[in-house]
């Protein structure tokens, strides 16, 4: 699938984020120096800038102080040899689409504290595992096209936005937590391999069928949890 088509089809990208497709010129930064493909930025430093470190090919992998507490937009995006990260405990916010198209990650940890998870990983085509934090409540578009198997949602996770699994593709079963609330349009579209879909008694009302319906959990593997 061609960049293009990707932007096609995921609605939020296209619809409302046009303005972050149109992004301000790299910040200039302190020297900060890549070894042997690691790139360790200083301590005390509190925020890395948008697109800081954007389309860096030499970055394969990436340590951030504790200090910092928020990953700005695009801030790694394109970065396709990465291939590790370690990010703060305590990090509270990951910008849009920080690490989008990052096709050397295979494993993520999300650190406890961040809350909103908005197109970071979209196009990380061997994403396989990741650890999402119990301080999760919205996923918007995450993992479009990741390669993930499986994935542990947390209780306390309240939407999970339009395309945010669409085109995962190895994606087996998924379990919804009771305190989602709202799944967007084509969360769940063209994830080919997914045979179980475990839901919350709840799910069972008609409009949230309908909700199921759009976000593409096929209606034939839907299993209600009782209540």
């Amino acid at each position: 699938m061609s960049s293009q088509e990707i932007l096609t089809h995921l609605s939020l990208v296209r619809l409302r984020r046009e303005s972050k497709l149109l992004a301000p010129p790299k910040p200039r930064l302190p020297a900060v120096k890549v070894r042997d493909g690691l790139l360790s930025l200083p301590d005390g430093l509190g925020r890395v800038e948008e697109r800081a470190f954007q389309d860096r090919k030499d970055i394969t992998s990436l340590s951030i102080p504790e200090s910092v507490k928020e990953i700005g937009d695009w801030a790694f995006s394109g970065c396709e040899n990465l291939a590790g990260a370690v990010l703060p405990q305590r990090m509270q916010r990951i910008g849009f689409g920080a690490f989008w198209g990052c096709k050397g990650l295979v494993s993520f940890t999300v650190p406890e504290g961040v809350e909103l998870l908005d197109f970071t990983f979209v196009l990380c085509e061997n994403l396989e595992r990741i650890s999402l934090p119990s301080t999760l409540r919205v996923i918007e578009g995450a993992f479009s096209l990741a390669a993930m198997r499986e994935i542990s949602l947390p209780q306390g996770l309240r939407s999970i936005g339009a395309d945010s699994f669409h085109g995962c593709r190895y994606l087996r079963e998924i379990s919804i937590p009771d305190s989602v609330t709202a799944i967007g349009a084509s969360a769940f579209a063209n994830c080919r391999a997914l045979k179980r879909a475990e839901l919350p008694a709840s799910f069972r009302a008609p409009e949230k069928q309908t909700m199921l319906d759009e976000a593409g959990i096929p209606e034939e593997i839907r299993a209600y949890r009782p209540r």
